[in-house]
């Protein structure tokens, strides 16, 4: 059985609320998509804010 499917979104300063940035579903159980996503999460917003600390871009993980 696959585990649950995780999503990464971003935040968008056009009319959309959210842009669909990456998908992690891997076959592996347990909390494998999970942790992959949040290191991703954790690495562009790093990077991000390194590159320009005034961004109001924000990133963040959903189940689906």
């Amino acid at each position: 059985m696959a585990g649950a499917t995780y999503r990464l979104y971003r935040s968008s300063n056009d009319s959309a609320p959210r842009v669909h940035f990456a998908s992690f579903n891997s076959i592996r159980s347990g909390d494998f998509n999970r942790q992959n996503c949040a290191m991703t999460l954790g690495l562009l917003t790093t990077n991000l804010h390194r590159a320009d600390p005034s961004s109001t871009v924000r990133f963040w993980c959903a189940v689906e």
